[in-house]
């Protein structure tokens, strides 16, 4: 099955709701932050590391979203690690290299 995760977040504002998405730039910021370090202990720490203030529900729907895209992995204990692969000498491996099955 299918899932599309969206970096919008609902927020209800009383008589109607109301969405809202995280820019580029702060997508960027925190993409940039994981792919450097590649590994947090915690969501947490990853959140207090970040260079510029983000709200606690945008960061986690970022996370959401680089998780779901296969960019990073969160255990079951909270921690965050940078999983994309961005080799160009392994892309151009798994490009020529011939499917067994």
């Amino acid at each position: 099955m299918y899932t599309h995760t969206s970096l919008y977040n609902t927020v209800n504002m009383g008589q109607g709701t109301r969405r809202h998405s995280p820019n580029l730039d702060t997508v960027l910021m925190v993409e940039r932050l994981v792919a450097k370090e590649h590994e947090f202990a915690s969501r947490h720490q990853l959140w207090r590391a970040l260079p510029k203030q983000v709200q606690y529900q945008t960061f986690k729907g970022i996370l959401e979203y680089l998780e779901d895209s296969n960019k990073i992995m969160v255990d079951k204990k909270g921690s965050v690690t940078w999983i994309f692969t961005d080799n160009p000498k392994l892309e151009n491996l798994h490009r020529v290299s011939k499917r067994l099955r």
